[in-house]
């Protein structure tokens, strides 16, 4: 729906957070979403929009969880490290966490949740548990 909504517009921001989405809705079912995800990568280096790169790596850090992946993961939240390392979009690297149920490091700004941390680990922990119990199901 996203797709024929932005047909007519040319917003390549908005595009790329659609792209993005997509990647999302398939985490833990498509098996070619990293290599989507790198010709997306690409796309966006090419486009100039660069804060589209950490949405991204958080897209594929939950693909990752789903999966438990925990190597893929580990190498993810590195990326997602460096790609807010400027502070903008920082909160991405605490939902990484959050997702596999990691402690925070020590050393990383702290983001204020509106309902506290701990409920936003939980609720960021339970759409991986949520999404993971789906795809047990649907096999």
């Amino acid at each position: 729906m996203a797709d024929r909504l932005l047909s007519r517009l040319s917003l390549r921001s908005t595009e790329l957070t659609a792209r993005i989405a997509a990647l999302v809705r398939d985490a833990g079912l498509a098996q070619d979403l990293p290599e989507r995800a790198a010709v997306l990568l690409a796309e966006i280096g090419v486009s100039g929009v660069s804060y589209a790169a950490a949405k991204l790596q958080l897209a594929l850090c939950f693909h990752h969880a789903v999966l438990d992946a925990h190597n893929d993961l580990t190498a993810g939240i590195g990326r997602l490290c460096e790609l807010t390392q400027s502070g903008d979009y920082a909160y991405y690297v605490d939902i990484a966490h959050f997702m596999v149920g990691l402690p925070l490091p020590e050393q990383a700004p702290r983001a204020r949740w509106i309902d506290g941390e701990e409920r936003t680990r939980e609720r960021w922990r339970n759409i991986v548990i949520r999404r993971r119990l789906l795809l047990d199901a649907a096999r």
